[in-house]
């Protein structure tokens, strides 16, 4: 299974949790998410690190791809477990 991080600018954690359930519909896919580790509480910053996303193949899911991409502009890293 492969797996890569995914990563939001300012987006809330509910909205993280969203993307995450909209992900986890399509077969295949799972989700974890990372807290942030700042010691501070900041509103207008995420409570989330970033998402980690596994797959079953090891490119991008067309579908996934365009989940993702509804949410805005996003970064992804390469994670290993």
């Amino acid at each position: 299974m492969a797996a890569f991080a995914v990563r939001y600018h300012h987006l809330p954690l509910a909205v993280y949790r969203e993307i995450a359930a909209h992900l986890q519909c399509i077969d295949g896919v799972t989700t974890e998410l990372v807290p942030s580790q700042d010691p501070e509480f900041h509103y207008l910053k995420s409570q989330v690190a970033f998402m980690v996303v596994r797959q079953d193949c090891d490119t991008i899911q067309p579908r996934v791809k365009q989940v993702l991409d509804s949410y805005g502009l996003w970064q992804q890293s390469d994670y290993a477990d």
